[in-house]
């Protein structure tokens, strides 16, 4: 959504825990500034979690 209107969102990621049992954590800026943070089991959960929070910013400003 958020590409489609010329905006691209920047993901940071990190994870910790044993290897087998990784905890996933992103942060997702736009234009430099934080929106959201998300955690999860891989990668793409905490994004997906992210990007939501980050949603939910954005729609609660407007």
């Amino acid at each position: 959504m958020a590409q489609s209107r010329g905006i691209t969102p920047v993901y940071v990621d990190s994870s910790s825990g044993p290897p087998h049992a990784l905890t996933w954590s992103s942060t997702v800026y736009i234009n430099n500034q934080q929106y959201g943070v998300g955690t999860g089991a891989s990668r793409g959960a905490a994004r997906e979690s992210a990007a939501r929070q980050a949603l939910q910013v954005i729609s609660n400003s407007r």
